[in-house]
């Protein structure tokens, strides 16, 4: 069986979602990253 997984990485979390062959969300995960704002506004990697 195959999947798709797509990945939201922003500034204040990241996101996955499992989808099927046919589409259907099988899995969703997130988690906080911990992003560190040295300046109001500019993230930190």
């Amino acid at each position: 069986m195959q999947y798709l997984m797509a990945i939201d990485a922003g500034t204040g979390s990241v996101r996955a979602v499992i989808f099927d062959a046919n589409g259907k969300q099988i899995a969703v995960e997130d988690s906080v990253n911990g992003c560190i704002l040295k300046r109001r506004g500019l993230p930190t990697p």
